[in-house]
């Protein structure tokens, strides 16, 4: 039996590249190498996918920052 620690993914993050809260990271998801990690916007676009989530989220969809709001 393998037990993993638990995935602890913050609520909120900020992308205002002042070095503070810049990157969404989930911490533990190391313990899940082939995870989806997937976020929308609140239409329902794909803004950021990743399998593994070797590189936490920065805020951006096609290399621009998105603007400030909700994301699921």
């Amino acid at each position: 039996m393998k037990v993993y620690k638990v995935l602890t993914i913050v609520d909120s993050f900020s992308p205002n590249g002042d070095g503070i809260n810049d990157c969404w990271y989930i911490k533990n998801i190391d313990n899940y190498p082939k995870a989806d990690v997937s976020v929308f916007s609140r239409y329902g676009q794909r803004v950021f996918q990743s399998i593994g989530y070797s590189k936490p989220w920065d805020g951006r969809f096609n290399g621009a920052y998105l603007p400030a709001g909700t994301y699921y």
